[in-house]
């Protein structure tokens, strides 16, 4: 586990944590690694909350960019996903019969 998912581990679990890197590439390594793990919007809460100590300004702003994205496109592909369950539970009940 790298240094950038350990750190993540330990905010999503709640544990209080104080933004551990010095520098620009180390940062931009833990914003790589929230954005491969896709938990923008949850990395963005706990920052909120104040789990994430003194994350820097540009961090802040990029993962509350990348949560604000990722809700657009969820927002936009949850009625796909609803009409294709609404789709397989038609084609369940067809095969029942």
């Amino acid at each position: 586990m790298t240094t950038e998912e350990t750190v993540l581990a330990a905010v999503l679990r709640g544990d209080e944590t104080r933004w551990p890197f010095t520098d620009d590439q180390a940062a931009q390594a833990f914003l790589d690694a929230v954005a491969r793990h896709g938990i923008q919007p949850l990395i963005t809460r706990q920052i909120r909350r104040g789990i994430l100590l003194d994350a820097p300004a540009r961090v802040q702003q990029s993962l509350a960019r990348g949560a604000v994205q990722h809700a657009a496109v969820e927002g936009a592909l949850r009625p796909r996903f609803a009409a294709l369950s609404m789709r397989s539970r038609r084609l369940a009940c067809l095969r029942c019969s």
